[in-house]
């Protein structure tokens, strides 16, 4: 494969590209699988509207699974091709509804048994766009099955560990997008480029940072849910006996959060700068501004309710 293979209609935007993949996907879905279809659709619904599902791809607080290997490419090349775009974005749309099945699986989210078939399905369609991409023998599948087999293993340790420790929160919990690389790998075949390695070293650094704003976001419907997180396995130990995980958070939890979050965002920021993406350098100044922002309002939050707290016990002294 070469680089000289360059689509005819390259005005098109990430989001077309993107709303073109998706589509191409769904479509395929419906037509060859229709009674698989049915039970996966509102599974999908639930997620972003069939007719634009490409939005949910690039909501402000997304990960950048379709946009990474569209700026690796772009800093390779000074472009990207529309056309080897679209087949990266369908197969990554595709995994990462797989990532997601198996995600809710787990948590015992409320499933329709016949969407697990999906999980099947899913996979092989994302592998299959790069089919004309690379041959048989080429090391890209071998790559391949092995991050697909690691994914899997980080979905199940995510669910099963037992001491969920901030080790066991970086082997599972920030391993689940690992296909993230597989795409990011196609471009650097595409060009035969040695960068791939500081691309993947961003990645699993930036990984740690995401998840755990993920976490932290979903803290208490994971709470609720009974769903295993770092953060809330950190509560359980830290905080008093007779104190409930929503006062820790308060007391404590989030302090401790922005803590680790800031040491693992400078970590990330000087790979970023290494890497000398401007549109990837915005995105992650642009996501750690709204984690700011996110504190400072959680910050403002346990301050007035520790104040009211203060004032009734203050009240009920006689």
């Amino acid at each position: 494969m070469g680089p000289e293979r360059r689509s005819k209609n390259n005005s098109l935007s990430p989001e077309q590209v993107a709303h073109s993949a998706a589509l191409r996907l769904l479509r395929e879905l419906e037509n060859e699988s229709p009674t698989l279809w049915l039970a996966l659709r509102p599974w999908l619904s639930a997620r972003s509207e069939l007719a634009t599902p490409e939005k949910y791809f690039f909501a402000t607080h997304s990960f950048p699974l379709l946009m990474l290997p569209w700026w690796f490419e772009e800093k390779l090349s000074g472009s990207a091709d529309r056309e080897f775009h679209d087949d990266l974005m369908y197969s990554s749309v595709a995994l990462y509804y797989w990532i997601r099945l198996m995600d809710d699986a787990m948590d015992h989210h409320p499933l329709d048994p016949a969407v697990l078939a999906a999980m099947y399905v899913l996979p092989n369609k994302s592998l299959r766009a790069y089919r004309k991409y690379f041959g048989p023998a080429h090391p890209f599948w071998r790559f391949t099955e092995a991050v697909l087999a690691q994914t899997a293993d980080a979905v199940a340790g995510e669910f099963t560990t037992t001491d969920f420790d901030q080790q066991a929160f970086v082997n599972f919990s920030a391993r689940k997008a690992l296909p993230a690389l597989i795409p990011l790998l196609a471009v650097a075949h595409r060009y035969d480029a040695l960068e791939y390695e500081q691309w993947r070293h961003w990645l699993f650094l930036f990984l740690r940072w995401h998840q755990m704003h993920d976490d932290l976001l979903d803290w208490n419907a994971d709470l609720q849910s009974n769903t295993p997180t770092f953060l809330l396995a950190e509560a359980q130990r830290r905080k008093l006996p007779d104190e409930s995980v929503a006062e820790w958070m308060g007391r404590e939890g989030y302090s401790f959060s922005k803590s680790l979050m800031d040491t693992w965002f400078n970590e990330t920021l000087v790979a970023t700068e290494q890497l000398e993406s401007a549109p990837l350098l915005e995105y992650v100044r642009n996501r750690q501004q709204s984690a700011e922002a996110y504190f400072a309002q959680q910050f403002a939050m346990a301050e007035i309710a520790g104040k009211l707290v203060a004032a009734a016990q203050s009240a009920s002294r006689p």
